[in-house]
């Protein structure tokens, strides 16, 4: 599986032809940030396109893996942590992938949730645990709080 997490595309293409989903979270304001992905993609080099020119762009492979839930959580204005689940897993192996889309200006760093590693860090946050049967949850600081 690929995933591509963008906030301003509004399709992605590959040049192996892979078709793109997208799913949304939803942000304070109802607007939400996105992320794309693409299954039983085919192993090698791949070339993602964009239909408009990004600021932030991550991009991952999961093999194998599919997106078989998704948890659309909001922050909350003015509060010190924002959490994304909780997810309940049933398979004995699964990967859990969180994501939160910062302003360009934000400029903080978030330390991963705990059991999560960060993939890719900015203006787009990315981490990503293995895991078993269980609940859980990923929690993303908020260093300072927007529209208090």
């Amino acid at each position: 599986m690929l995933v591509v997490i963008n906030n301003s595309a509004a399709q992605i293409t590959d040049t192996q032809g892979n078709t793109f989903f997208k799913i949304y979270a939803s942000g304070w304001y109802g607007t939400g940030g996105p992320l794309w992905y693409a299954t039983g993609a085919i192993g090698g080099s791949v070339t993602i396109q964009l239909d408009v020119q990004a600021e932030s762009i991550f991009v991952a492979e999961y093999p194998p893996a599919k997106l078989d839930q998704v948890s659309k959580q909001a922050f909350l204005c003015c509060a010190r942590f924002g959490t994304v689940g909780p997810m309940t897993v049933t398979a004995a192996s699964e990967v859990l992938i969180a994501w939160a889309i910062l302003p360009p200006t934000a400029n903080v760093i978030f330390p991963p949730s705990s059991g999560f590693t960060t993939e890719d860090s900015g203006s787009i946050i990315v981490e990503d645990e293995r895991v078993g049967t269980g609940t859980y949850s990923a929690t993303f600081p908020q260093s300072y709080a927007w529209g208090c």
